[in-house]
């Protein structure tokens, strides 16, 4: 008899999704798209008034913040590379909090990035 705690493992078939053009975002495309957050014109009256303690606090944001965000997110696609944030979560804390964290940076996404959007084009 087969014991009742282990599962068959489970097989995937499915390939990558690829972009129909074949083109792909580079490193040098989400450098500069990460850059645009912290370089907007809306940003700039401040950073000249703090002059090139800006630079300095731009490195510290990078290091601090940026950093090690990509970092575990490049652990957690190499542990579980099973669709990103929705199964990094519901992993830890179950399903209702995978959720919450989706729902959470699709806000984030819509109405933050959004509204920030707005506010550059007509300030």
């Amino acid at each position: 008899m087969a014991d009742q705690d282990s599962q068959p493992p489970l097989i995937c078939n499915a390939t990558p999704a690829t972009p129909s053009s074949g083109r792909n975002l580079g490193v040098v495309t989400l450098t500069m798209m990460t850059a645009a957050l912290f370089f907007t014109l809306r940003n700039m009256p401040m950073m000249a008034a703090t002059g090139l303690q800006m630079i300095f606090f731009n490195i510290v944001t990078v290091f601090a913040f940026l950093v090690p965000i990509a970092l575990v997110a490049a652990e957690l696609a190499t542990a579980w590379p099973k669709n990103g944030v929705f199964h990094w979560v519901e992993e830890a804390y179950g399903t209702q909090w995978g959720f919450t964290a989706v729902w959470l940076q699709w806000v984030q996404s819509v109405f933050g990035i959004a509204s920030r959007l707005f506010v550059g084009l007509s300030g």
